[in-house]
């Protein structure tokens, strides 16, 4: 749940600023690499990696959302049997702190 709300709050962000967002480097390409795809069809990595790069979010924010979104896959129970790692109250509650800190970001670089 943390990190589709990391998404949606991302997504938010960027739509802000639609054509800084296309612009970036890391703006995620459609297939054959030409045309950009569009904004609201960007996946949690891609949002993460361009909100760093337009300094949106903070490295160290960047990092944990990335751990999020390994972590989110889990919600399907095939990926987390195939997968050796386990969900928990701690992994959860870490998820939790992860989008407190994106939330807290946001709120001192997104002034309205």
């Amino acid at each position: 749940m943390c990190g589709s709300l990391i998404e949606g709050l991302l997504l938010d962000a960027l739509q802000r600023d639609e054509p800084k967002a296309r612009a970036a480097n890391k703006t995620p390409k459609l297939k054959g690499g030409v045309k950009i795809k569009p904004l609201a069809d960007w996946n949690l990595g891609e949002l993460i990696d361009v909100a760093v790069e337009l300094n949106i979010i903070e490295t160290h924010a960047e990092q944990f959302s990335h751990g999020v979104r390994n972590y989110r896959n889990l919600i399907h129970p095939g990926k987390e049997i195939q997968s050796a790692q386990k969900v928990a109250t701690e992994e959860a509650d870490i998820a939790e702190k992860v989008l407190e800190i994106v939330i807290r970001e946001l709120s001192q670089k997104m002034k309205p």
